[in-house]
């Protein structure tokens, strides 16, 4: 495993599709996988265990940091299940799982990257004392705008791509349906022949569709069936989304976007962690600013906790369908879906949260979406339920229909 959280291609048929198209892989080798998730989730325990045991060691020698320590460890644990994180963890893990990468530390990349702004911020104001406090609202109007108009629009890019490549597997798995059924190796619950869904023809009444679904099944020499969606289209020719698509390739790079993300103050618990960091040096009780940065040391890895374990439940979830093709295709289907589901109304969620703020808006339902936007971690808790729910209805639709009924597919 590379630093950048890439463990190498899935398998090699993967990595040989080449970045034109998009590969919905088979199942990662179960044990395998298993430990490095686990090795992962070890190493982050132990940095928030680390920054828990500086907090105590601080305390010890300044008990009025322990209770803004514990604030911040709760900051830490809310802000990570706010909606932009899960939405944006999910939709990039889908795709780099897409494109034969096993990405294991998406969400640590973007929730470091995301504190960033955090621990820079409580350093300068830490050392400054109130200089800049004053100007700290001001800024946080600032940044919250182009935080909240730059996590909307990647968002909603990436929601778009996965929506047209739900788009593209659905009409994939209805003729590979429609196929089975009809078929004399349909009772052994696979797909036995490649299935183009969508075409491009030749000559002067050629066109093409936004996305191009080609399955490609198992060699003779042992190479593993898979399903490559190229495109998305017009989407994947647009040269903004195509800078951002090709960008993010590798888990690491999800450090900036976190960064810019951050730059939102969406919820206000950066800058009420700042005011902590401003505030204890100047009340007089002798804590020195040095001191004060374990509190964004704290927040950091607490959070970075959370969004790694939720980025690894999407890569086992992305990675979870059976040599089965018909299951593969049917859990791909089903996770691709819910995750564009998820980007898109969180985007817009967040694009109308703008509108509200910025034009002063009223009515009810501009209340209720400045009541969503007050209440992201809620909202981003029913994301992860919706995901779960969502895998829960894939895998009880798999077991009843695709795998006990063996003319289904």
């Amino acid at each position: 495993m590379s630093a950048s959280g890439q463990a190498g291609p899935v398998q090699p048929t993967l990595a040989a599709a080449g970045a034109e198209g998009v590969i919905v892989p088979t199942k990662p080798a179960g044990a395998q996988l298993r430990r490095k998730v686990a090795v992962v989730l070890v190493l982050v325990s132990l940095l928030l265990a680390a920054a828990l045991a500086t907090l105590g060691a601080v305390s010890a020698a300044y008990p009025s940091m322990l209770s803004p320590g514990l604030l911040a460890l709760s900051f830490g644990l809310r802000h990570a299940v706010d909606a932009d994180h899960i939405a944006a963890i999910d939709n990039v893990t889908r795709k780099l799982v897409a494109d034969g990468q096993q990405p294991l530390l998406v969400g640590f990349w973007f929730s470091l990257g995301h504190s960033l702004v955090v621990c820079i911020a409580c350093i300068v104001l830490a050392w400054s004392g109130a200089a800049l406090a004053e100007a700290l609202p001001q800024f946080g109007a600032y940044g919250g705008l182009f935080g909240a108009s730059f996590s909307s629009l990647v968002l909603l890019l990436f929601g778009s791509y996965n929506a047209l490549t739900a788009l593209a597997l659905y009409r994939e798995w209805s003729a590979a349906r429609a196929h089975a059924l009809t078929s004399p190796r349909a009772a052994h619950g696979t797909l036995s022949s490649p299935v183009r869904v969508t075409h491009a023809h030749d000559g002067q009444l050629a066109h093409t569709h936004l996305v191009t679904v080609v399955a490609t099944p198992a060699g003779e020499d042992g190479a593993r069936a898979h399903v490559r969606v190229d495109g998305p289209g017009c989407l994947a020719r647009a040269p903004c989304c195509r800078a951002i698509f090709r960008a993010v390739d590798a888990p690491w790079k999800l450090f900036p976007v976190g960064f810019l993300f951050g730059l939102g103050f969406d919820t206000a618990i950066e800058i009420s962690l700042l005011a902590l960091a401003v505030g204890l040096p100047t009340r007089g009780d002798g804590v020195p600013w040095p001191a004060t940065l374990v509190l964004p040391l704290v927040f950091t890895t607490a959070m970075c906790l959370v969004d790694t374990a939720d980025g690894l439940l999407m890569l086992y979830s992305y990675g979870w369908a059976s040599v089965d093709r018909a299951l593969q295709l049917w859990f791909s289907l089903a996770l691709t879906a819910s995750s564009a589901v998820i980007a898109l109304a969180v985007g817009v969620m967040q694009a109308l949260g703008i509108v509200q703020e910025e034009l002063a808006l009223q009515g009810a339902g501009w209340q209720a979406v400045q009541g969503l936007g007050d209440h992201s971690s809620a909202v981003g808790g029913a994301v992860v339920g919706f995901f779960v729910l969502s895998l829960a209805g894939a895998y009880a639709y798999a077991r009843c229909c695709l795998v006990r009924t063996p003319n289904r597919v």
